[in-house]
């Protein structure tokens, strides 16, 4: 349609008022509520008619919102063999469990999309997802409004329950516990100043912050922290720094492929210091990537091929895929039990029901651990597990 912009009418000019009226009143928005500290500015959440009953009555759905073609890991697998033993055995309350698989592109704005979709779906019961801390909290109001469960099998910022929502749920330990970890075993070893280095976002701060203090609380010094690197004769003179200041032992507060990159440079710039990650770098992709740079990597993450009471999953996992579970497998499937159970224990398959059975959850036994949430919906009682990556490969740790 062509407009004529050279005449305005009447009808345009008040178009145009109030065009700028709303402009005006959505400028003094935060465009980035997550990082501020304030609610996420999306619009409200309209549930539709209906919302939380399931449209066929032979299944239910459950929504699985992650980074799908973004993060290399076996997450799809996991979840799709919790399914298949649910229904294999008659599924839940006599229905099959069906999931509804989106992309998030660990992204806020798709990740907003993907949501609202969610909400907008009366099928969906439930939500597993998002795999990033950042999209989690920029949408965990939104699934709250609805009344919807949101279980994150990965999203370990603490501040994702410090929201006041009730009905979000951490599948997994937060980044204060993993830098707890870290600093304990840091001064183990002996070493006493530390360099950080981390991404710019939320997961890489929060986890960075989190390790300062865990550090300082144990007399281990923080004496540099760095979340730029350029190239590797740049960063010759960040090492040659570090060295001055008598550094012992660097932690990587970073995912891929930022984490493999920090990795790779600090190693061709002279940096042999033995190096603490998070599980962010608990993926292939590390030390295929990073070859040699990776080696005697200290890794911690929430699972473990080899350790205890994961033999049965793992097994089982190995014989069906070919391949052994990972830490992203481990937790998607401990997640679909969860919210499996849940179901099982309202005994009907609505929202309401569903949220309020996950709250009751107490002592539930999965692959990665016992699961029961706080009053924040906190996981409590797992565990941080030490690896270390050798011969391009990632092998338990004791944790004396």
């Amino acid at each position: 349609m062509k407009h004529d912009f050279g005449r305005p009418t009447i009808g345009l000019f008040l178009l145009l008022t109030l065009c700028l009226a709303s402009l005006a009143v959505s400028g003094c928005q935060s465009s980035g509520g997550a990082a501020s500290g304030g609610e996420p500015a999306r619009e409200k959440v309209a549930l539709p008619a209906g919302a939380g009953a399931t449209r066929n009555a032979s299944e239910v759905v459950i929504g699985v919102a992650y980074g799908f073609s973004v993060r290399e890991d076996l997450m799809r697998n996991g979840l799709d063999m919790a399914v298949e033993e649910i229904n294999a055995t008659g599924g839940v309350l006599g229905k099959k469990i069906r999931l509804r698989l989106e992309d998030d592109l660990r992204s806020v704005t798709r990740g907003g999309t993907v949501a609202q979709s969610f909400i907008d779906d009366p099928s969906v019961v439930a939500v597993i997802g998002h795999g990033s801390s950042t999209v989690s909290i920029s949408v965990a109001a939104m699934y709250d409004r609805a009344g919807l469960a949101l279980l994150t099998p990965s999203s370990s910022s603490p501040r994702l329950t410090q929201m006041g929502l009730s009905h979000v749920f951490r599948g997994s330990f937060n980044d204060r516990a993993l830098a707890s970890e870290a600093a304990q075993y840091a001064k183990s070893r002996g070493y006493r100043r530390a360099v950080v280095l981390y991404t710019d976002d939320t997961y890489g701060k929060t986890l960075a912050n989190a390790f300062e203090d865990a550090a300082s609380a144990l007399g281990v010094l923080v004496v540099d922290r760095v979340c730029s690197l350029g190239n590797v004769r740049q960063f010759e003179r960040q090492v040659d720094k570090w060295k001055a200041f008598q550094y012992d032992v660097i932690f990587v507060a970073a995912g891929v492929p930022d984490g493999i990159e920090f990795i790779s440079v600090a190693r061709k710039a002279g940096a042999t210091v033995p190096i603490i990650s998070g599980d962010g770098l608990d993926t292939p992709e590390f030390p295929r990537t990073a070859g040699a740079a990776a080696e005697d990597t200290i890794v911690l993450t929430g699972f473990h091929k080899d350790q205890p009471g994961a033999s049965t999953f793992v097994a089982d996992f190995k014989k069906k895929f070919g391949v052994m579970p990972d830490a992203r497998s481990a937790s998607a499937y401990d997640s679909v039990k969860l919210l499996a159970a849940a179901i099982q224990r309202a005994g009907a398959a609505d929202r309401a029901s569903v949220a309020q059975a996950m709250r009751k959850t107490s002592g539930l036994r999965g692959a990665t651990g016992s699961f029961s949430f706080d009053s924040t919906g906190d996981s409590v009682g797992l565990s941080v597990v030490r690896t270390v990556v050798k011969q391009g490969s990632f092998v338990l740790i004791n944790s004396n």
